[in-house]
């Protein structure tokens, strides 16, 4: 399945880590631009190359330690209806209206600009996938920190893997510019691939519409170099 819609990104964190390369569901907060929020895009990794020059000016870099792997958890299931005001499903078109971005409204001298929502639609298929998903990582985060003892530093967002919904949950160390580490988890990350599940079926509910999905999780190691 092929998810084209605009989503705005966002990382569901767990222990404070973050997650390059999350998305939202339509509907989700956006900051008032008067663009579209591009498509998210599967974390990736790269070699390190981070420099001085990298830290002064506050970029860094990520280093995989290795390829995502499927974690050895039972698969668990979860459930949600969502009563968003802002989403509303049309019947008509088999589809759901979700406020895609604002649009500031207004010119120099006519008073403070007023901000517009502009709404798109989905086919109810694809935003309900997407929902699954967002559901299932919320439900990975809280049976990973409910399982281990200490700190995982673990990031739990959706993204995408061959174009197809997925789940990453990904266990971060941090190194500031002169290779101290400033950030690292007290839990192996063996122990997280055994507690991690390995998939999550969740149901989502949207007025009298349902849909389930299976979605898969992966899991990862990543040292992150900053300034």
């Amino acid at each position: 399945m092929t998810h084209s819609r605009r989503r705005v990104l966002q990382s569901l964190t767990l222990a404070g880590a973050a997650l390059a390369g999350c998305v939202s569901t339509p509907g989700a907060d956006r900051d008032a631009t008067d663009e579209p929020q591009s498509p998210g895009a599967a974390p990736t990794a790269t070699a390190s190359t981070a420099t001085p020059d990298d830290a002064a000016t506050g970029t860094g870099t990520a280093t995989a330690r290795q390829e995502p792997i499927r974690p050895d958890g039972d698969p668990v299931t979860i459930e949600r209806t969502i009563t968003d005001p802002d989403l509303d499903y049309l019947p008509d078109e088999h589809a759901v209206k979700y406020p895609a971005y604002y649009k500031r409204v207004g010119t120099p001298g006519d008073g403070p600009p007023t901000r517009t929502t502009i709404y798109e639609t989905t086919p109810f298929e694809d935003w309900a996938v997407t929902e699954c998903a967002s559901a299932g990582a919320k439900k990975v985060g809280s049976v990973v920190r409910s399982a281990v003892d200490g700190d995982p530093n673990l990031s739990v967002g959706i993204t995408t893997r061959d174009d197809e919904m997925a789940i990453s949950a990904r266990q971060t160390t941090t190194k500031n510019r002169e290779g101290e580490v400033v950030s690292e988890p007290t839990v192996p990350f063996d122990r997280v691939v055994a507690v991690t599940p390995r998939a999550v079926t969740a149901t989502v509910h949207l007025d009298d519409q349902s849909h389930t999905a299976t979605i898969p999780v992966w899991a990862d190691e990543m040292t992150m170099h900053y300034d």
